[in-house]
């Protein structure tokens, strides 16, 4: 669960970075925004797959 609030945190630590140094459009800014919060998503997805998958394998060896 640590693991969790540390990615999140390191998520919203780069988009403040990214807005803060690098200052685009509103357009563009909601373009890059959203990509990042697909990218984080997806890999939310495949972690809890693989935490799904695990979970499955100490169930059947017991």
């Amino acid at each position: 669960m640590a693991r969790l609030f540390w990615f999140l945190a390191g998520i919203g630590m780069g988009t403040v970075g990214g807005l803060l140094y690098a200052p685009r459009s509103g357009q563009e800014l909601r373009e890059a925004l959203r990509s990042k919060a697909e990218a984080g998503r997806d890999f939310l997805r495949d972690r809890a797959g693989r935490a799904r998958e695990q979970a499955n394998e100490w169930v059947e060896r017991g």
